[in-house]
């Protein structure tokens, strides 16, 4: 990803990008509706835009509260939201072939109506709220939001179990990947992150 001009202040996200280009890469298909749980300052969109969508064009949907609470990585999320919009409007400038959707708002919230909507995505990161709960209920939505064949990738598998089980995602993927076991497959990767894909409804 090109950094010129772009503005982020950590690198959470590079890590993952060897385990991302080998999953994605053809024969599979390109995928053109992409739903992002967790958008922060938006790095992993504009890496998606680029490397994913910027050929044939196509939606993000970025969620994201950008507010301080229990599960916000970081106090001052004013400035983490105006870092966003700028590195966005600079890829839109880039790639304006890719719209991206803004959602500001509680996930459980934005999810419910997409689902209600209709909606359906080809590939969903869910790299929201870290606490167990919050994390399986956006992961059931996201299974619900996602199409046959789709891929769901999860943040921070093995992230912040010292906080205790409830407060980190483990539990909850875990959980997820237990009830849905016959209508998803794991990839076999390094688990810092969780690779899936939906294999039936």
């Amino acid at each position: 990803m090109s950094q010129a001009q772009y503005e982020f202040t950590n690198d959470w996200f590079a890590r993952h990008v060897p385990a991302w280009k080998r999953i994605l890469a053809p024969p599979r298909q390109r995928p053109s509706r992409v739903l992002e749980i967790g958008s922060f300052e938006g790095q992993s969109t504009v890496w998606t835009m680029e490397n994913l969508l910027a050929e044939q064009g196509g939606l993000i949907v970025a969620v994201d509260p950008w507010e301080e609470g229990p599960g916000a990585p970081q106090k001052g999320m004013q400035p983490v939201e105006a870092r966003f919009d700028r590195n966005i409007s600079i890829a839109a400038r880039r790639f304006p072939t890719v719209r991206v959707e803004k959602n500001k708002g509680p996930s459980t919230l934005v999810l419910s109506a997409l689902v209600a909507r209709g909606e359906k995505f080809d590939f969903i990161y869910v790299d929201g709220d870290h606490r167990a709960p919050q994390v399986l209920t956006d992961m059931v939505l996201a299974f619900h939001l996602c199409k046959v064949n789709g891929l769901i990738f999860c943040d921070d598998y093995l992230h912040m179990q010292h906080l205790g089980l409830v407060e980190s995602p483990k539990l909850a993927i875990d959980a997820f990947t237990t009830c849905f076991h016959f209508q998803t497959r794991i990839f076999p990767e390094w688990l810092v992150q969780l690779y899936l894909e939906k294999v039936a409804d």
